[in-house]
């Protein structure tokens, strides 16, 4: 019975011996990816679907502007081929009673020398439908640039947070330790005991809600960077607090001259203004000139090139729309109000950006003042705790003054990382309103522009 396990355990145990130096090489190979702030910009750059659409809209709106221009100027070529049947006296004197073929070509151009304004207007309005499709693009990598760093610092909040709850954890473990010897050596009483056990569990539960922030916090990263939920990835980075903002005037302004969304909502405005002046452009007559070619051939497919076959027409055209002038005052009013539709709706957005800077900024102003506080507090609390653990040892300190200092370190210790997350999160959301998240040189430049 032994030699038949024998020889049943050895293939597996040789299978085993040959297989461990692939499998451990094949994970030499495939290391857990680990990236940076900056790596995590640069690949949510890359992959944004925001930022993907907005580059194709440009794409869509300058492919219009060539569609006006084209328009401008019409051109066209036709040739047709006609078989008749002679019915009259004359064209049966002219071809005799045989059916006969009519070959022609023509060769026609028009131009519009006037139409109100209409014309120019339109390629006006096309152009700067151009620029919002820009701004658009400006706001897709704001908007993905704010998502990327709020991600990422989450990460870390999520990670730091871990981290405290598992000290936190370690330490009433090792308290509870002592104090059941204490109890059953009978120096501590047993709610002591019981109350050490609580603090544990309260713990123990804050680390699992922080576990779980951290896998959402993962998830949520690896969403906006287009990766696989399932990849692991590690990030490498720290809350470490550096002061980079700006004051509220400064903001304030850079939101009115740079804002994507304000700039849009301004261009549309302008947009509306140019579509009243197109309307009331139908009041006008339109002038336009027009040259055509023509030839025609009787059972000759042959096209001849002397001046003789072909024949030239050219003119000045000029039509007034009689009845459509009602038609146009209606539209016109709609094109007015359209236009102070979306003045109020600049105006609107100019105070919601307004107020929006404002917040962030409060939001980051209170981040700071907490940072400042924390830094500082924290090192107190930490003395403190060690003074309450001497004490404690030497009988001076109750249990409950020394939980107190231990939850008073752990306190301080959150406060200070979720402020330094908040003044991330609002200094990044700062950015994102303004449009300039990062400098020029290191913005993602905005497909189109080489012809501003």
């Amino acid at each position: 019975m032994r030699n038949t396990v024998r020889r049943r355990v050895f293939p597996l145990f040789l299978c085993f011996f040959l297989l461990s130096p692939a499998v451990l090489c094949a994970q030499e190979d495939n290391p857990t990816p680990i990236y940076t702030l900056d790596e995590c910009i640069d690949i949510a750059l890359k992959r944004s679907p925001g930022i993907l659409t907005a580059d194709e809209e440009i794409k869509r709106t300058t492919a219009y502007i060539f569609e006006n221009w084209a328009s401008v100027l019409s051109v066209s070529a036709d040739a047709e081929y006609r078989y008749a049947q002679p019915t009259s006296t004359l064209s049966a004197v002219t071809t005799g009673d045989a059916p006969y073929d009519l070959y022609s070509a023509e060769l026609n151009a028009s131009l519009p020398l006037f139409t109100g304004g209409r014309t120019l207007w339109g390629l006006n309005i096309a152009y700067m439908g151009r620029e919002i499709a820009r701004e658009q693009y400006r706001s897709a990598v704001s908007s993905t640039i704010y998502d990327a760093r709020t991600a990422f610092y989450s990460v870390l909040l999520a990670e730091k947070q871990v981290e405290v709850w598992t000290e936190e954890v370690a330490v009433l473990g090792r308290n509870l330790e002592t104090t059941q010897k204490n109890f059953m050596n009978g120096l501590a009483p047993k709610y002591d005991v019981n109350r050490i056990e609580v603090e544990l569990a309260n713990a123990r539960t804050s680390l699992i809600q922080a576990k779980n922030d951290l896998t959402i916090a993962y998830d949520n990263l690896k969403n906006t960077l287009d990766l696989d939920l399932d990849q692991l990835i590690e990030i490498e980075g720290d809350l470490i607090f550096t002061r980079r903002d700006k004051d509220l005037d400064t903001y304030l302004s850079d939101a009115k001259a740079g804002s994507p969304e304000l700039r849009i909502k301004k261009l549309t405005e302008r947009i509306a203004a140019k579509n009243v002046l197109v309307v009331i452009g139908s009041y006008f007559p339109t002038i336009s000139a027009f040259a055509s070619y023509d030839y025609s051939s009787i059972n000759d497919m042959n096209i001849s090139f002397d001046d003789n076959d072909w024949e030239f027409t050219g003119g000045i055209t000029i039509s007034f729309p009689l009845t459509g002038l009602a038609v146009t005052t209606a539209r016109k009013k709609q094109a007015q109000a359209e236009y102070e539709e979306a003045k109020i709706d600049s105006l609107n957005t100019a105070k919601e950006i307004k107020l929006s800077v404002r917040r962030a900024y409060f939001d980051l102003v209170e981040a700071k003042e907490i940072i400042d506080l924390q830094m500082s507090n924290v090192d107190l609390a930490e003395g403190n705790l060690e003074r309450s653990e001497l004490r404690y040892v030497n009988g001076v300190e109750t249990l409950l003054g020394l939980l107190d200092a231990r939850l008073a370190v752990t306190q301080a210790r959150l406060n200070y990382i979720n402020a330094i997350y908040t003044y991330e999160e609002s200094l990044s959301r700062l950015n994102m309103i303004v449009g300039d998240d990062r400098t020029q040189s290191e913005r993602p430049p905005v497909p189109g522009t080489s012809d501003r």
